[in-house]
């Protein structure tokens, strides 16, 4: 589990390298390929580190990121009884704290339900990426780094660690871990690469856009219809 920590660490501080050394064992010539002795790293380099072990390597951070949110309600609410008094300000911390165990609960949701929405967002990371290799015509030999690429994001976690900032740091480790496998792993170019990112918010956008055009042409054909009727 140590090794396996050392490379979740570096998986997380550097994604390109990470990814690069990827890409170069799973093309290495068999005669190339390390002694029996390496056996381990020759397997880490083919698969990555396991989901498994990844959603177990991160918990942690999850936990440790619900405990300092919870705290920072608590240590609001002791702020809000011993130093705002009874003025507009303190009327207003005391109507957000009406819904701190709904919070509080969905926290602790969160911290449960993280294995399966982690496994949900993985899955339909890999099918994107999946139907894009397939389209642009990539090697298929490629495909298990598809795997590699959207597990390795889950290092991102272990910035959860800096309060505070640790979720926005997260997130934008999340895409630029994304990108790094895209580009190094699956060698994507850039533009490729950058469109696969997008391409959720590209069918959000698209699906907003229809459902848009459809209530307009209900709402028009409704109310012409009435004019018709008149």
């Amino acid at each position: 589990m140590k090794e396996m920590f050392k490379y979740y660490l570096e998986g997380a501080l550097h994604p390109f390298l990470v990814h690069e050394r990827y890409y170069q064992f799973r093309h290495k010539p068999i005669s190339l390929l390390e002694s029996e002795e390496d056996k381990d790293n020759n397997d880490y380099f083919e698969k990555g580190v396991n989901f498994a072990t990844l959603i177990l390597l991160s918990w942690p951070f999850i936990i440790f990121e619900a405990f300092y949110r919870i705290g920072g309600f608590h240590l609001s609410e002791w702020l809000v009884d011993n130093f705002l008094g009874d003025g507009e300000l303190a009327t207003y911390f005391i109507r957000a704290q009406s819904t701190l165990n709904f919070q509080i609960f969905i926290i602790l949701l969160k911290v449960v339900s993280f294995p399966i929405i982690a496994w949900i967002m993985v899955k339909i990371w890999e099918a994107i990426i999946t139907f894009f290799h397939h389209f642009l015509g990539k090697d298929d030999g490629d495909l298990p780094g598809i795997a590699q690429t959207v597990n390795n994001t889950l290092t991102s976690h272990v910035f959860l660690l800096i309060p505070l900032f640790g979720p926005l740091l997260k997130w934008l480790s999340m895409l630029i871990q994304m990108y790094g496998g895209l580009r190094y792993n699956l060698r994507y170019s850039r533009l490729q690469a950058t469109i696969v990112l997008l391409s959720p918010f590209i069918l959000l956008a698209f699906f907003i856009f229809c459902g848009f055009f459809f209530i307009t042409f209900f709402i028009s054909k409704l109310f012409f219809g009435l004019f018709d009727v008149l």
